[in-house]
């Protein structure tokens, strides 16, 4: 789970990859092929996660 500006976004791990998910981790949003994948293509503000690391407000580990 991480947050940025009072918005939340959940991601679960499965055998095919990673999952944006819904807070209750039920539903598949969007599949990426790994942690480092979810880094380079997740966009917040229409940037990269991996570039918005240090603006977010909160980071659990998968």
């Amino acid at each position: 789970m991480i947050s940025y500006q009072d918005k939340f976004y959940y991601f679960m791990v499965d055998d095919d990859g990673v999952w944006l998910s819904d807070d209750a981790f039920t539903a598949k949003i969007t599949r990426f092929e790994s942690g480092n994948d979810v880094l380079e293509h997740f966009l917040i503000d229409g940037k990269p996660l991996i570039k918005m690391i240090d603006k977010l407000d909160e980071c659990e580990p998968i």
